[in-house]
């Protein structure tokens, strides 16, 4: 859908499309890269956070800003590091029709044979200002979303009744915290996390997967936004927003709800 330039480009008709050219299957191409993307790309956002977001002296000069600047910076990072992978997965799943690559290792061998090491970062731009877009929705919403649940929940039962976030409100979370932080709080957070990360995410997406299935290396990111504004009209940029969602509902919901779980198994207090 994002690789299409036509202005009447429809889900349900695409959907079908892949279907009936590769049946099932067209819809987990590029599984296994997508899959190990995310050892490095996962695992270095959610340490990056976490170090940053409860940084007292980073705290003292952003103030609230101070989860912003972490969740967007956990991206770009896990992003960087991880974009090798994505770039071979953008290559696997459009090529659903032309038959080109038949693993991961073929594309991989295809992009050095091109353009060299150097190759492997190729639309890196695009794809860390999406992953600091995402993980604003992700990581910043659920914490947010997480914090405000709670505190909502702890209200309902007559705990207190704060009417913002003070020192009250900490100290209580920090005292009481184990009677909300279950099951309920973070399937919640994780579908505020899921939406807001597609919501503000999409439009960088249109843009990585279009520059990294480009054969052209001069590809400018504002040049590219002009003649999508100008022959595809603004909602392009929001293109696949549905598919999109599809995806990181799930992949949130089961992402938050097993690594709570896991944290607790090991001893640590919640996200």
């Amino acid at each position: 859908m994002q690789l299409s330039t036509g202005k009447n480009v429809k889900f349900l008709s695409t959907f079908k499309s892949l279907y009936a050219d590769s049946g099932i299957k067209a819809f987990y191409r590029g599984c296994s890269i997508a899959s190990f993307r995310h050892v490095p790309y996962s695992g270095t956002r959610i340490i990056v956070y976490e170090n940053l977001s409860k940084n007292s002296t980073l705290e003292l000069y952003l103030g609230p800003g101070i989860k912003v600047f972490s969740g967007v910076t956990a991206g770009v990072i896990g992003q960087f590091i991880a974009n090798p992978t994505d770039l071979i997965k953008v290559r696997m799943q459009s090529d659903s029709r032309m038959g080109r690559y038949t693993s991961p290792l073929n594309v991989f061998l295809e992009i050095m044979k091109e353009r060299g090491i150097a190759g492997l970062w190729k639309g890196s731009i695009p794809s860390c200002v999406r992953a600091g877009l995402v993980n604003l929705g992700e990581l910043v919403t659920y914490d947010s979303a997480k914090t405000q649940i709670m505190l909502l929940r702890l209200k309902y039962n007559s705990i207190s009744n704060p009417n913002s976030i003070d020192i009250d409100d900490l100290i209580l979370l920090k005292t009481r915290r184990d009677e909300v932080d279950d099951l309920l709080t973070h399937v919640s957070s994780s579908i505020c996390s899921g939406f807001v990360a597609a919501s503000i995410s999409t439009p960088a997406d249109v843009l990585k997967t279009r520059i990294m299935n480009s054969k052209s290396t001069n590809i400018k990111i504002f040049g590219l936004i002009q003649t999508i504004l100008k022959e595809e009209g603004v909602r392009t940029l929001w293109r696949g927003f549905i598919p999109i969602w599809m995806r990181l509902a799930p992949w949130q919901l089961i992402f938050w709800v097993s690594y709570e779980n896991s944290r607790k198994l090991l001893g640590l207090t919640g996200f």
